[in-house]
């Protein structure tokens, strides 16, 4: 999903339960609240994402989550 412009996710992206690796670098994203409780991400890319403003907490608590990824 990355270098696609997207603004915003779906709201569906919690519905992802294995999603392992997310890649959502290189877009105009400002908040990333949909991926709050994916259960078994591992990595996650926002670099990039220039007008990024909300990185949930639950990020924050995910165990799974191995690597986060947000330099611009």
């Amino acid at each position: 999903m990355s270098n696609n412009q997207l603004s915003r996710l779906p709201p569906v992206m919690n519905r992802l339960r294995y999603l392992e690796l997310l890649d959502v670098s290189n877009n105009e994203l400002v908040d990333i609240r949909s991926i709050s409780f994916i259960p078994n991400l591992r990595i996650l890319n926002v670099s990039g994402n220039l007008k990024l403003e909300i990185i949930p907490p639950e990020v924050a608590t995910n165990e799974n989550l191995n690597d986060l990824i947000f330099d611009i």
